[in-house]
């Protein structure tokens, strides 16, 4: 197995589009940030003292963590990012014939399998790990690092670790139609409309739903709603990363990611690929 990770490294090194998205994973946030710098000196034109507008900026996304915290969800950019490599990098491995003479040469469809998902996950860690960094260090360097404390560095390596249990995920689902399809259309498209569209149709049910508690109270009671599977990475600003909210997400990503795991891998040692 290890001999095919290795083959599968080297292509992928030379894969240019791989290259790319990582170039645009390191931009991306660096855009983001001058857009806000923008807004920024914008404000400041008009009279609005820009430490004032920075701490507002702040206060509204909860933080320099709380903007982190948006690459938790599954359908943020790097998770995007990182579902176009897996699925075009790897449905190549089908159409051009890879796998199947893999097989026919010996190989066994558990290595396989492992071996590719391995590749996929370390391809997408590496656009989380570059895009995390790039919009930690240029949204810093906008907002001066206002405000940071101890609490800030742990709520930062939560971002990170949740971040890249969401890169499981999304390989995961994308590896699942990869090797049950062999579709490279579906392998790319129904795991971006999952990913795109599933959270925002979650939050809209919640929204929905919670109406009665805003006609009751006022108010809707954000801890109430930190069992919500996918909604609740939307909550870690809000519920100040409590510890509860951030092992039920933990929990979400692991057992889903666990579940769809084993529903692809066993189908795949009976499916014909000769």
């Amino acid at each position: 197995m290890t001999e095919i990770i290795k083959t599968l490294l080297f292509r992928l090194k030379k894969t240019t589009y791989f290259w790319i998205l990582l170039a645009i994973a390191l931009l991306l946030p660096v855009f983001g940030a001058l857009l806000i710098d923008l807004s920024l000196k914008m404000g400041e034109a008009l009279n609005e003292p820009i430490e004032q507008l920075m701490n507002q900026m702040l206060a509204q996304y909860g933080g320099l963590s709380g903007l982190m915290s948006g690459f938790t969800s599954i359908s943020s950019n790097p998770m995007i990012l990182s579902i176009i490599f897996a699925s075009v990098f790897l449905s190549a491995e089908f159409k051009s014939g890879t796998v199947r003479n893999a097989i026919i040469a010996g190989k066994s469809r558990s290595q396989l399998y492992l071996s590719y998902y391995l590749v996929a996950l370390i391809g997408g860690f590496g656009i989380f790990v570059v895009y995390f960094l790039s919009a930690f260090v240029s949204m810093g360097l906008v907002f001066r690092f206002e405000n940071a404390t101890g609490n800030t560095v742990t709520e930062l390596l939560y971002c990170f670790l949740l971040g890249l249990l969401a890169i499981v995920f999304v390989q995961t689902l994308v590896c699942a139609f990869l090797f049950n399809t062999r579709s490279r259309v579906l392998t790319i498209v129904i795991p971006l409309i999952i990913c795109i569209l599933g959270p925002g149709i979650i939050a809209t049910i919640v929204e929905i739903v919670s109406v009665k508690d805003i006609i009751a109270n006022g108010y809707i009671d954000v801890y109430s709603l930190q069992y919500v599977p996918f909604y609740n990475t939307t909550l870690l600003a809000a519920t100040k990363f409590s510890t509860a909210n951030v092992l039920m997400i933990i929990a979400y990503y692991v057992v889903f990611s666990s579940a769809i795991f084993c529903a692809s891998y066993f189908p795949f040692h009976k499916a014909d690929l000769k």
